[in-house]
């Protein structure tokens, strides 16, 4: 297994345990095509990542500006729904309550892995 299909693996993990965890209501379309989950309706709402730099520049940067360069630059998009069905679709945990949900270790060894990576683009 190359680093990108190791990366790819433990980011699809790491987004199917926060789903699982936290009670996100909407998928993920990951560069390669491949869904979270993995049943994914194509009429669902989605957030689509097109590349695994998009991954890198969010670790790096975890802001709002980086979310809205993102997607300005096309790397981040949504499907099938507006920002506000994302909105509405957001999780009713607390903030703060978030990351005691989240398993730590398969966080950290997903972002870890990303640290190499060329966050790319603008």
């Amino acid at each position: 297994m190359t680093g990108a299909e190791r990366r790819l693996h433990g980011f699809r993990q790491l987004l199917e345990h926060a789903r699982e965890r936290l009670g996100i209501a909407f998928g993920f379309v990951l560069w390669d095509g491949s869904t979270v989950p993995a049943d994914l309706s194509p009429s669902e709402l989605a957030i689509a990542i097109a590349d695994e730099g998009v991954v890198a520049a969010l670790i790096r940067s975890p802001k709002l500006d980086t979310i809205a360069n993102l997607w300005v630059s096309g790397r981040i998009d949504l499907r099938n729904g507006s920002l506000f069905d994302l909105v509405a679709r957001r999780p009713k945990a607390r903030t703060k309550d978030l990351g005691r949900n989240l398993d730590k270790r398969l966080a950290l060894g997903t972002a870890l892995r990303f640290l190499p990576v060329s966050r790319g683009g603008p």
